[in-house]
């Protein structure tokens, strides 16, 4: 390790943490509105609603936000990520969806997010949705008011990758 990045001087290692995080153990949604710096969210039960996420602000440009699934979630498509159905917030970006380990194909498929996309729906069975396997993993950075960038790689069991449909994301809110 270079002694010359973290030394006596530069501050301890724990200054250089982000201790930003949520473990989320529930089935009911997470209210993440309040959020407003870096942070992580990490699902431990099996999700059955909605992560609301704050909108995206001038102010909070810059900001990241990553949501890792420890837990699959729900398989009836109830669990996602967005934003309130009354701001002007949406995403842009891409996912990459991928067949769990055990399954007999291991294909991977990949998409754009749905213009004006406000939530990104997972299910943990469908293969036409944005994932929510165990494993699954998606990062929100803030780039500018109204718009934020996702990308993400969602875990979904299955025998064969299908392109992820407009299913998987939509522009209708989290509360629409």
């Amino acid at each position: 390790m270079r002694s010359d990045i973290i030394n006596a001087n530069s501050g301890s290692y724990g200054d250089y943490l982000n201790p930003n995080v949520t473990l989320h153990t529930a089935t009911t949604a997470l209210d993440a509105t309040g959020i407003s710096s870096d942070h992580k969210i990490v699902t431990s039960g099996v999700l059955a609603a909605a992560i609301t996420l704050p909108q995206a602000t001038a102010a909070n440009a810059g900001m990241v936000i990553e949501i890792m699934i420890t837990a699959a979630v729900a398989d009836d498509a109830t669990a996602m990520f967005g934003f309130a159905d009354a701001g002007s917030t949406v995403f842009f970006g891409s996912l990459i969806t991928s067949i769990s380990l055990g399954t007999a194909a291991k294909e991977a498929t990949g998409t754009s997010i749905t213009a004006s996309s406000k939530r990104v729906v997972l299910d943990s069975n469908a293969v036409a949705t944005a994932g929510g396997g165990i494993g699954s993993y998606y990062k929100c950075v803030y780039m500018e008011a109204n718009k934020v960038f996702v990308t993400g790689l969602g875990i979904v069991t299955g025998t064969a990758a299908t392109d992820v449909t407009a299913a998987c994301s939509t522009t209708t809110g989290v509360d629409g």
